[in-house]
């Protein structure tokens, strides 16, 4: 039975001359590892930055604009006629792997500036249009690049498409751990770095593939250098590229005092300041001099929790018997008490004062335990 035109195999570079040597093979899989690596981190992390800077439900937009973007980038590929040979395909793959680390940082950065929200407005379609475009772009060059590597190196789809699952499995373990070194915004650089990296392999294997020995471009080894400094540089400052508005609203960077990142949550404290202590819900016996010095803290810019400075003098927090939330330690303030979830350890506090001394505080957050201890 014959083929239809259909079923034809793409035409790949191994036929118009000798195979890649063993040493551009292995540069070619790197390139191939680091970029689908950084595509996974990629969209891991922006679902971690949608998190903060709208509404849980709307963060899994990364992942169908990253799917989207792959698509269309595999399509690009399927209207391209094929290299002329695997040196060619290599110098095209490192082109477009740079292109898509300078589309991670430059896209982020115009998105960390944008207005991402719900208003009541017809403007809030090219609101939306624009943050698809933005998150989408990056990965259209990403699916461009797999989809070059898979269907038309000189190499085994197999093998390929093998590193290219290892590379996105290491993917989602790498950002796990990168996220908690770095804040959400410098892993996106970090990421465009990994990406730029990708290019660096991509051209080695195309100098080792080529009759001619040229260098490394320039321009690439600095961009790496580049996206890997600003990674750095921005997760040591508090007003370095970050998103500006959170949750609907501008957020103030100068009123904060600390930021942190990890895989699940972001944790913000505001200054500190002394002033009437905050309750959920005040008794009307509430003695009117109460004060304390405090700060607020939440977690993806919208779940808050208060935390005092306690220096060892039980009765500065008496106003802890005045909260609602506290009801239950006027029936039973004996015993063993049990607080899951402590946040800024004002429940804890809340259950001392109240006379428990066995107390339990059960947190999963470790960027709460680091700072309450």
């Amino acid at each position: 039975m014959t083929a239809s035109a259909a079923e034809t195999p793409c035409p790949t570079p191994s036929a118009a001359g000798n195979a890649p040597p063993s040493r551009a093979r292995f540069a070619f899989y790197a390139g191939v590892f680091l970029l689908c690596q950084s595509v996974l981190m990629l969209q891991i992390v922006q679902t971690r930055i949608l998190s903060v800077i709208t509404h849980y439900h709307l963060a899994f937009l990364s992942i169908s604009m990253g799917m989207f973007g792959l698509t269309v980038g595999a399509l690009w590929v399927q209207r391209r006629p094929p290299a002329r040979d695997a040196g060619e395909l290599f110098a095209t793959l490192a082109r477009i792997a740079v292109a898509y680390a300078a589309a991670v940082a430059i896209f982020f950065a115009v998105e960390a500036t944008s207005y991402v929200g719900t208003v009541m407005s017809v403007s809030i379609v090219v609101v939306w249009l624009k943050l698809i475009v933005l998150i989408a772009s990056p990965f259209c060059a990403a699916g461009a690049a797999i989809a070059l590597a898979l269907t038309r190196s000189p190499f085994p789809v197999g093998t390929v498409y093998g590193v290219d699952l290892a590379g996105a499995a290491s993917g989602c373990l790498l950002v796990l751990g990168l996220l908690g070194l770095l804040d959400g915004p410098s892993c996106v650089f970090a990421v465009a770095a990994i990406g730029a990296a990708a290019s660096v392999c991509f051209r080695q294997a195309a100098i080792w593939t080529a009759t001619d020995d040229r260098a490394q471009p320039r321009h690439v080894l600095l961009a790496l250098v580049a996206l890997a400094s600003i990674a750095m540089l921005n997760n040591a400052s508090l007003i370095g590229i970050q998103p500006i508005f959170v949750k609907n609203e501008i957020e103030d960077r100068g009123s904060l005092a600390f930021e942190a990142w990890n895989s699940f949550s972001r944790v913000t404290a505001k200054r500190s300041y002394v002033g009437e202590p905050f309750l959920w819900g005040a008794s009307p016996r509430l003695p009117p001099d109460a004060t304390i010095e405090q700060r607020k803290m939440t977690i993806d810019g919208y779940a808050g929790t208060w935390m005092y400075r306690y220096a060892g003098r039980d009765e500065e927090f008496d106003f802890l018997r005045y909260d609602v939330t506290n009801l239950a330690y006027a029936i039973r303030s004996r015993g063993r008490a049990a607080v899951i979830g402590v946040g800024g350890g004002r429940d804890v506090l809340s259950a001392h004062v109240a006379g428990f001394r066995d107390i339990t505080a059960v947190e999963l957050n470790p960027i709460f335990v680091r700072l309450l201890s």
